[in-house]
């Protein structure tokens, strides 16, 4: 059965201060890269691994398509002993669990956060992955701090797309799904020799904008065989999320919203409205 979705995919494009699917797919981070498809039937989880929460991951995403073929176990052989910085204006790879990794250091500080306006510091690599990896010296590259994050690791991230808002799965659903699987991989004997990849990537419109419109969020699970070899990858999700506010009731918004900005509502990414962000600053280096 169908579920029945709040907003419309037509409406997707209208919160994102976008014309149409067309458009979309012409941003920087996307355009000849990757067709996107709206997903209308949630993520099914895997069922090799004990998990936590064993619901279907449903929310308001895109499957990605890639539409050139990607050396994936490159990418993954640059994980083993860091924390790899993707050729992207600002996007992370880790695998997980792992040894002894070099963490980027982020001497430059972000604040993001305005709760008034619904917006959030959201991680890129989520702060709950330091738990399974051996950090080689002291960073704030994850910081959970809400007043000094370091600003590499973070993005200006709506509550709706960095959370689990209403029943609507955002990004820490996917994450918790990691976890939950990198929890049962580090508790099994039999799973010394697997991993997770995963990619986390902010996608601009424009070069020049401030605000994402959304998040590529890319997962698989390998095993190793030995330094030079790995095998058995298996995609466990590649989506996009886009970055915007979901309200139940839009009545019940703050009246600063309602009443002196209501186009917010419904344009709440367009570069046009970052004065409204009141609290934000960015560095983008």
């Amino acid at each position: 059965m169908k579920r029945r979705f709040m907003i419309r995919e037509a409406d997707i494009y209208i919160r994102l201060g976008l014309k149409n699917k067309a458009n979309l797919l012409s941003s920087l981070s996307i355009n000849d890269k990757y067709n996107l498809e709206w997903n209308k039937c949630g993520i099914k989880l895997d069922d090799r691994f004990d998990l936590e929460n064993k619901k279907i991951i449903r929310g308001y995403f895109f499957d990605i398509h890639p539409l050139k073929n990607i050396n994936l176990k490159k990418k993954i052989f640059q994980t083993f002993h860091q924390i790899n910085r993707l050729k992207v204006r600002k996007g992370w790879s880790i695998s997980l669990p792992n040894g002894i990794v070099n963490v980027p250091p982020n001497s430059t500080k972000a604040q993001y956060s305005n709760k008034e306006y619904y917006l959030d510091n959201g991680h890129l690599l989520a702060c709950e992955f330091i738990d399974y990896i051996t950090v080689k010296k002291k960073t704030n590259f994850f910081n959970q701090s809400y007043k000094n994050p370091g600003i590499y690791n973070i993005i200006p991230e709506f509550d709706t797309t960095n959370r689990s808002y209403c029943k609507i799965d955002g990004q820490a659903r996917f994450e918790k799904y990691i976890i939950d699987i990198v929890k049962d991989i580090s508790n099994s004997d039999l799973r010394y020799d697997e991993k997770v990849y995963y990619e986390a990537e902010a996608i601009y419109h424009r070069q020049t904008d401030t605000i994402p419109i959304g998040v590529r969020l890319f997962a698989c699970t390998y095993k190793i065989y030995d330094k030079k070899n790995i095998g058995q990858i298996k995609k466990l999700f590649h989506v996009f999320l886009p970055n915007i506010h979901v309200e139940k009731d839009e009545a019940s918004l703050p009246f600063i919203i309602r009443k002196k900005h209501p186009e917010f509502i419904e344009l709440n990414n367009r570069e046009l409205y970052r004065k409204f962000f009141m609290s934000t600053f960015y560095q983008d280096k």
